[in-house]
C-alpha cells in the first residue's frame, strides 16, 4: 500500500461570494498493473481494511487517535476515512451519536444529518450532507461501531453516478475490522477531530473586508504529520469569471514551522480590496517547486511558559499584550509570538506574530510582546498565543 505522505501542493478554488469555502485538490497517484484488493494494517494495529491497491492511503497516528484516509486515482477527495478512539467513559449510545453529529465531528458547523438507521452488526448508519471548503454539498455516509470502549468512526464519500465505484467503497467498509485492544490513549468523543485526510490540512479559511476597504483572506493550516513542517509559502489569486487573474498575493504560514500534528495561522492582505471583476480566488499552498523542510530544528511553546491578556480600547482595536518565560534548558535564540483571534463561530478575523526578543534567549529569562489589531474579521471571542525560537547559533 502506497501512502502520499509526500503529498504537499494543494490548489483552493473558492467563490468570493462563499467567504472563504474551498474544495482541496492533489495529484492522483498512477495507476499500477496490478489492482486486485490489498488488506491495509495500521501502524499500531488499530484496524485493518481491504482496499484497491491502486489507492493511495495516509495515516495518522496520535496518543489518543489512529486514523488512515483513503483515496482513488483520478478523485479529488479521499472516498473512505477510518478513525479510532478509546474512551474514558462511555455514554450511551444516543447520547454518543448525539453528540458526535452536533460538536465532536471533523466537519462540525458543515455537516447537517438526514437519517439514522441501526444495522444488523450492532453498529449504526449515520446518512447527511457536507459542505466542504469551496461549498459543494456532498452525500456522506458515516458509520460508528462500538465495542468495550473502543468506538470506530468510519466516513465515506458516496461519488454521484459511479454505483461500480460505490460498490467498491462498499466492499471494502464491510472488510473493515476495529482492534479494541489497541495502544491508544482513553480520551473523550473530540479527539476523532484531530483526523486529518491529508498532511498539510486547511482547518478553516475566511474572507473579509475591514472597514477601510482591505481585504484579507485568513485561516489555519494543520500538519498532520510527526514532523515538524517549516515555512509553508502561500499565493491567494483573484480572478474574474473567466478565470483571469487581476490580483494576487503571496505570503506563508506563520512561525519558524507547523509543529508535528500540530496549527499555525496565515493571514493574506489584499490592501486595494478586491477588483471589481473578481467572481473568484484560488489558494495555493505549496507549489512553485516548493518541498517540505521536515528537518528543521525549533523550539516550540513547550519550553515557554505563556501569559496574555486582550483588551479593546475601542471598537476597531485589539490589544494582546503579555510575558514569556523560558523554562527550557537550552539556549535559543530570535523568540517570536504568534497570535491568533477568533470569532464565535471559530473564524480567524486575525492573525499576527511579533518578536520578542532578537538574538539569544537564555533559559530562566523573561520577555514581554504585545500586538496592536486595528484590522478585524469580526468580535474578539478567544484568542491563542504560541511561542517558537531557533537553536543558539553554533
Amino acid at each position: 500500500m502506497r501512502r502520499y505522505t509526500l503529498l504537499w501542493i494543494f490548489i483552493i478554488s473558492i467563490s468570493l461570494s462563499a467567504c472563504g469555502q474551498g474544495a482541496v485538490v492533489y495529484a492522483p497517484t498512477p495507476l499500477p498493473p496490478d489492482t486486485s484488493p490489498i488488506p491495509y494494517v495500521h501502524p499500531i494495529g488499530a484496524f485493518q481494511i481491504t482496499v484497491p491497491r491502486t489507492w493511495s492511503a495516509f495515516s495518522q497516528t496520535l496518543p489518543d487517535l489512529a486514523s488512515a484516509t483513503f483515496s482513488a486515482p483520478d478523485i479529488s477527495e479521499p472516498l473512505v476515512t477510518v478513525s479510532l478512539i478509546t474512551l474514558s467513559e462511555m455514554p450511551q449510545i444516543a447520547d454518543l451519536l448525539n453528540v458526535y453529529q452536533t460538536e465532536a465531528r471533523p466537519d462540525a458547523g458543515r455537516y447537517v444529518e438526514l437519517e439514522r438507521q441501526a444495522m444488523g452488526d450492532g453498529s449504526w448508519r449515520l446518512i447527511g450532507l457536507r459542505t466542504t471548503i469551496g461549498g459543494v454539498n456532498q452525500a456522506v455516509n458515516t458509520f460508528i461501531t462500538v465495542q468495550g470502549q473502543a468506538v470506530g468512526i468510519t466516513e465515506i464519500l458516496l461519488i454521484e453516478n459511479n454505483p461500480s465505484l460505490n460498490r467498491v467503497i462498499e466492499e471494502a467498509v464491510n472488510s473493515l475490522q476495529i482492534n479494541p485492544s489497541a495502544p491508544l490513549q482513553p480520551t473523550n468523543l473530540f479527539s476523532a477531530q484531530k483526523t486529518a485526510t491529508s498532511p498539510l490540512r486547511l482547518t478553516s479559511v475566511y474572507l473579509w473586508t475591514a472597514p477601510s476597504g482591505v481585504m484579507f483572506l485568513t485561516g489555519v493550516l494543520q500538519n498532520a504529520t510527526s514532523s515538524p513542517i517549516g515555512t509553508v509559502p502561500l499565493y491567494a489569486g483573484l480572478s474574474t469569471p473567466d478565470g483571469v487573474v487581476v490580483a494576487g498575493e503571496s505570503g506563508q504560514v506563520m512561525g519558524y514551522a507547523i509543529p508535528p500534528n500540530g496549527f499555525m495561522p496565515f493571514s493574506l492582505r489584499f490592501g486595494k480590496g478586491r477588483p471589481l471583476e473578481t467572481v473568484n480566488y484560488a489558494l495555493t499552498i505549496g507549489g512553485g517547486g516548493w518541498t517540505p523542510d521536515t528537518t528543521l530544528q525549533y523550539y516550540g511553546e513547550e519550553n515557554f511558559t505563556i501569559t496574555s491578556e486582550r483588551t479593546a480600547p475601542s471598537e476597531n482595536t485589539t490589544i494582546v499584550t503579555g510575558d514569556v518565560i523560558h523554562i527550557g534548558t537550552n539556549i535559543v535564540r530570535d523568540p517570536i509570538a504568534i497570535l491568533t483571534i477568533y470569532d464565535n463561530q471559530r473564524r480567524v478575523i486575525a492573525s499576527a506574530f511579533s518578536v520578542i526578543k532578537e538574538g539569544v534567549f537564555l533559559p530562566q529569562e523573561r520577555a514581554s510582546f504585545s500586538f496592536n489589531i486595528t484590522e478585524l474579521g469580526g468580535t474578539p471571542a478567544f484568542h491563542l498565543v504560541t511561542v517558537q525560537a531557533l537553536p543558539e547559533i553554533p
